[in-house]
């Protein structure tokens, strides 16, 4: 009997994960987007400050969505209820409410009911939508249909003291996640599940009552307050205390989804760097070059660029520090030659002026004259030749604390297409041919209003900064790791996958060396999830000082080991684009077409132990690599429409080359018989390793602008068919490889 019931237990299992692999209607897309509902009880307006991405929705919740391929849609519901008519593209709702008291609880709570009616699970994260009367009370009949919609009711009672309550049922997988339930419980009311759930936690009073505060039921699930973030008393530090990736994953069911990585290409680990203007005309510091009066651009070229070939940078000077209308000189100016005419290093820009506040030069706040009170601060001051004596001090328009200027040059009125357009321009002339300015990098806060963001993508041009990702001893939690990117009134803005060095040096004030702690972030982004590619980003004034300097190059020595795929700036932002357009058009149980992914490339597929790209039926797709149960299967950039059909079983020897993993990015790949031929395109050498036939012998030939290489490899013991070719391929390379020895198992 117990292996009668062994075997009942085991086809349960096997069935209920063929049932999550195997929906039981094709959707022509399958749907991504989660309906994220917040309050904001002030004025959705830039100059008002409302730091939208400060609240818990977007610093904490949204970068696990976008692990698992799900995009954040925002709404404020003291201003927008969004509907759900003729809406298949949504997946679930996330309603995070930090504040209950809302001018109309009752559409709000509609709008749930017509998620939950048309099958969308639904999350409540702490405050349940409702109206406080002149009490203070919340209203009943709100919370109890608020949460009766997700399957909770209310016992009874508050519990404003838990010194004497006990944990008596913990799920590990989701509750005590970054930290555990210790010390003395968040005070907590009496919920539990109307009908069948999984509670997460269950706590014991001493009445000998019990409240469930993390519930999992069939239509969503509800985290009570103080059982989702531990908040640091300063508040500048948060950890979860649910596992968002576990309880996102059960809750929209994302195993069985396609999910757009833009972390990985071609099997590896994406690494890129960019390097922000400021400090190009600082004078140097450290010691071997403080005699020579060298800027600090100098020593960033000589001691982290031209030792580091096979490590692609960006480099975005302000262009007033180049311009001699501003405090540019022929010195400065020769260095930006001598770095855009290095090989690995693409052209950036990081604006004219150097905005600092981008909010104070929003179309709806800025005045020219305005900037007439910080005319001693500027170089020059040529803002308003006509100006009156009259000063335009609206509160609106007044700086953030801390800040002395609203930017660094505020010769000329402020002016959107200087700034963008202009810069871009002005930067590229310094470039050799072939080359121009490809990314803005944003400058200041980094908090580009949308018509800025519009402006770079009307210039051609991708964006990135922002996001300040740190996840180390001072930050650990995933809760201080950025989404990839920022919504703004339907812009994008791409975040950096890293904090620069900056952030590590509290502005620059003090230990000056602690910008190797990167290091730490880069581990912890990598496992037990990879949720953020490898980013070295960093300012011209690290050349400033000896300990800067020897942190910039430590880091940059212990990443040059790592098995990485190294891109340009402007291509991992152009990537990262790509994960908020994707689709992906089921066309059988385990078949999708991806469209609309622009430049991304990997497709990743989570709980897929067993599953295997089959190749015979499969389009576009150039390999796979395995990471425990996590596939990550490598994309063609040239189709633009891959079809990826996964199977059940073993994995078998390729009939073909299959792609295991590239330090350079392939595509355009072909193969007829024994001959294979692709374009490559990347930096340093061309390590790459392919899957065949154990013992086959592959005659690799390799076409650079110029010259060409050929060489020899033989596939292991495993069919691993591993080589590497000498660098050249910044800009591409052409790869012919022919099989002259069949080999066999």
């Amino acid at each position: 009997m117990d292996k009668i019931r062994f075997l009942i237990s085991l086809l349960a299992l096997l069935a209920a994960s063929v049932s999550a692999w195997a929906p039981a209607a094709f959707a022509a897309d399958q749907p991504r987007i989660i309906i994220g509902l917040y309050a904001d009880h002030t004025d959705f307006h830039i100059d008002d400050h409302p730091l939208f991405d400060d609240h818990p929705l977007f610093q904490a919740a949204e970068m696990p969505l976008n692990y698992l391929g799900l995009v954040l849609e925002p709404y404020n519901v003291i201003h927008e209820i969004p509907n759900l008519a003729d809406r298949n593209d949504v997946r679930g709702v996330l309603m995070w409410l930090q504040h209950n008291d809302l001018p109309d609880p009752d559409a709000v709570i509609d709008f749930l009911e017509t998620a939950v009616r048309q099958d969308v699970p639904v999350i409540i994260l702490e405050q349940v939508p409702t109206a406080i009367d002149a009490d203070g009370n919340a209203s009943p009949a709100h919370v109890a249909r608020a949460l009766g919609l997700i399957g909770v009711h209310e016992l009874g009672g508050f519990h404003p003291y838990t010194f004497d309550t006990k944990i008596v049922v913990i799920d590990e997988s989701i509750a005590g996640f970054e930290r555990g339930f210790d010390g003395v419980l968040p005070p907590v009311d009496s919920y539990a599940a109307t009908g069948e759930a999984g509670p997460a936690l269950v706590l014991e009073h001493a009445d000998g009552s019990r409240s469930s505060p993390i519930l999992i039921t069939p239509q969503g699930a509800y985290v009570a307050s103080g059982y989702t973030l531990w908040n640091e008393k300063a508040g500048e530090r948060t950890q979860w205390l649910i596992n968002p990736f576990e309880l996102f994953t059960r809750v929209y069911k994302t195993d069985a989804l396609p999910k757009a990585d833009p972390t990985t290409l071609s099997g590896r680990r994406i690494y890129y760097s960019h390097i922000d203007g400021d400090g190009w005309l600082n004078r140097s510091l450290v010691e071997s070059y403080r005699e020579q009066n060298a800027y600090s651009s100098e020593v960033i070229l000589r001691e982290a660029i031209v030792p580091h070939p096979d490590l692609p940078v960006t480099v975005a000077p302000i262009a007033a520090d180049l311009d001699p209308a501003f405090a540019g000189t022929a010195e400065s100016q020769a260095l930006a030659r001598a770095f855009f005419v290095q090989p690995q290093v693409e052209v950036g820009s990081h604006t004219y002026t150097h905005p600092f506040q981008w909010s104070y030069f929003a179309p709806e706040n800025y005045h020219p004259a305005d900037e007439f009170r910080f005319r001693n601060h500027y170089q020059a001051f040529r803002v308003n030749p006509d100006y009156d004596g009259g000063t335009n001090s609206a509160s609106q328009n007044a700086l953030e604390q801390g800040l002395a200027v609203p930017r660094a040059y505020g010769d000329i009125p402020f002016d959107l297409n200087k700034e963008i357009e202009e810069a871009a321009a002005y930067i590229s002339s310094f470039a050799p041919e072939g080359k121009s300015v490809r990314v803005l990098q944003w400058s200041g806060d980094t908090h580009p209003f949308a018509e800025a963001i519009e402006e770079a993508n009307k210039a051609g041009l991708v964006n990135i900064n922002g996001g300040d990702t740190r996840r180390d001893n001072h930050f650990p939690s995933y809760s201080s790791v950025a989404p990839y990117g920022r919504l703004v009134a339907g812009q994008r803005q791409i975040y950096t996958s890293s904090s620069n060095e900056n952030i590590y040096t509290n502005g620059w004030t003090r230990n000056f060396g602690a910008f190797r702690q990167v290091l730490m972030t880069i581990a912890n982004t990598e496992t037990p999830y990879r949720v953020a590619a490898v980013n070295i980003y960093y300012h011209m004034y690290s050349g400033e000082r000896e300990a800067s300097l020897q942190a910039l190059k430590e880091t940059l020595d212990a990443v040059s080991l790592m098995e990485l795929a190294p891109v340009a700036t402007s291509h991992y932002a152009e990537i990262a684009q790509g994960f908020y357009t994707a689709r992906f058009e089921q066309t059988g149980a385990l078949a999708w077409r991806v469209h609309d992914r622009g430049a991304l490339a990997t497709i990743r597929f989570d709980d897929a132990a067993q599953l295997n790209v089959d190749y015979a039926r499969s389009q576009g797709v150039l390999g796979d690599r395995r990471n425990g149960n996590v596939l990550y299967v490598a994309l063609d950039g040239a189709n633009a429409a891959p079809l990826i059909v996964l199977r059940r079983g073993r994995a078998q020897t390729p009939a073909r080359l299959v792609l295991n993993d590239s330090r350079w990015e392939i595509s355009e790949l072909r193969q007829a018989g024994p001959e294979v031929s692709f374009t490559a395109l990347g930096f340093g050498p061309g390590e790459m390793r392919w899957r065949t036939a154990p013992g086959q012998i592959w005659q690799i030939e390799v076409t650079y602008p110029g010259r060409s290489h050929t060489t020899e490899a033989v596939a292991n013991d495993d069919g691993l068919l591993s080589f590497s070719v000498p660098r050249g391929a910044e800009r591409g390379a052409a790869i012919r490889m022919v099989r002259v020895r069949a080999g066999g198992a």
